[in-house]
């Protein structure tokens, strides 16, 4: 119930943020600041591509590393007569 109301709580935070952001960003286009930079789909993609592609790789990688060695320096449990271990940590019944 908790997680429920704290992904609830963390929603509308969001959601408070991002209309913040709205707000301030067209108050400085009324203002004439030139902050809002427009690209096409295809400058777009020449701007971010290798970014976006280098942090992808980055970040599913670290997970990837992390999830084997937990895996691996996860000791393995003993289960009972009549029970099958599955994934060094799961007892099933048979």
């Amino acid at each position: 119930m908790l997680s429920k109301v704290l992904a609830l709580a963390d929603t509308l935070l969001e959601l408070m943020i991002f209309a913040y952001e709205v707000f301030r960003l067209r108050h400085l286009e009324k203002e004439n600041v030139d902050v809002v930079v427009r690209f096409s789909e295809m400058e777009r993609r020449v701007v971010y591509a290798k970014r976006y592609l280098s942090v992808g790789t980055l970040s599913n990688s670290l997970i990837l590393i992390g999830v084997l060695i937990s895996y691996v320096a996860m000791p393995a449990k003993q289960c009972n007569d009549q029970q099958a271990l599955e994934m060094k940590s799961i007892c099933s019944d048979c």
